[in-house]
């Protein structure tokens, strides 16, 4: 399940946010526990990646029974493959690859559609990305009316701003300690060092208008945001910030995500959709058909 289905959704409309939505009384099974019970008001995008989530879900069950062959492995994802070599060396395998399994088919079922996705599709949450963009369905230029991506260079707390933008003739403006964003303040703070990318670096940050400032961090072939909620729980695959960055990707029909102002940065650092899944995904439809 990747942004690119969320991406191919098109933009949410604002009566598709959830108000009160308590996230762990949903239940796959029971259809009235669903915010969107009524099936034409769930938005497109997340129509596509729950079903990709039964798909993954199908597609893993071989990986369980030829968890002992590394040639099958080595397609499976990184995470998945590291918990089901870590269960060869258990006391009981195959009690400890059942575990691995069905706590596998709980993030598809329960906790990605559930507890993140239709998380962040509240009003409380990526509702105060667009409290102030006119229009029932904001667009792309909407959403940047008031949230912007800005090219930067991030430097240490030891690292003189000025000087950097002397060697390099830049703006001062653009360089920023690490340290000033929002990240930096939390309970666990996630620092470029922790991708393996060392400072100075430049990169793309996200200013949003609830107020908040977060650096998206290239790690693999995309990009991930630096934010607490994407980066405290595993399951969690989109946040409210890469939401919208997905949207504006999407209007554009781009795979990059547009800078608002700011020094140039190199393509990987905006590049928000893996070349080869912008160019070989089709998202699933609930039927288990590719979309247009």
């Amino acid at each position: 399940m990747t942004p690119r289905q969320l991406t191919r959704g098109g933009p949410i409309s604002r009566d598709q946010l959830l108000g009160d939505y308590n996230p762990w009384e949903y239940n796959a099974d029971t259809s009235p526990t669903s915010p969107w019970f009524r099936e034409e008001q769930k938005p497109v995008g997340l129509k596509y990646a729950e079903a990709s989530c039964d798909v993954r879900i199908q597609k893993e069950e071989t990986l369980y029974e030829y968890f002992d062959d590394d040639s099958i492995l080595a397609d499976a994802p990184a995470y998945l493959a590291a918990r089901l070599r870590d269960a060869r060396g258990q006391s009981d395998p195959r009690d400890a690859v059942h575990k691995v399994g069905k706590n596998r088919k709980k993030w598809y079922q329960e906790l990605i559609p559930g507890a993140n996705l239709r998380q962040i599709l509240k009003e409380s949450s990526y509702g105060s990305l667009i409290e102030e963009c006119i229009g029932p369905t904001p667009d792309a230029n909407r959403l940047l009316e008031h949230n912007a991506f800005v090219g930067m260079v991030l430097v240490d707390d030891d690292t003189d701003p000025d000087v950097i933008a002397q060697e390099h003739d830049l703006d001062s403006v653009y360089i920023l300690h690490e340290s000033k964003l929002s990240h930096a303040t939390t309970d666990e703070p996630v620092a470029l060092a922790d991708y393996g990318i060392e400072l100075p670096a430049p990169t793309l940050v996200g200013e949003y208008d609830s107020g908040s400032q977060y650096t998206l961090i290239p790690w693999g072939d995309a990009l991930t945001c630096s934010c607490p909620y994407k980066q405290t729980s595993s399951f969690r695959v989109m946040c409210k910030h890469e939401l919208l960055a997905s949207i504006v990707c999407g209007d554009r029909d781009s795979m990059f995500i547009p800078l608002t102002r700011g020094i140039d940065v190199p393509h990987r650092a905006r590049r928000f959709v893996s070349s080869e899944i912008a160019v070989s995904h089709q998202p699933q439809t609930l039927e288990g058909n590719s979309s247009p």
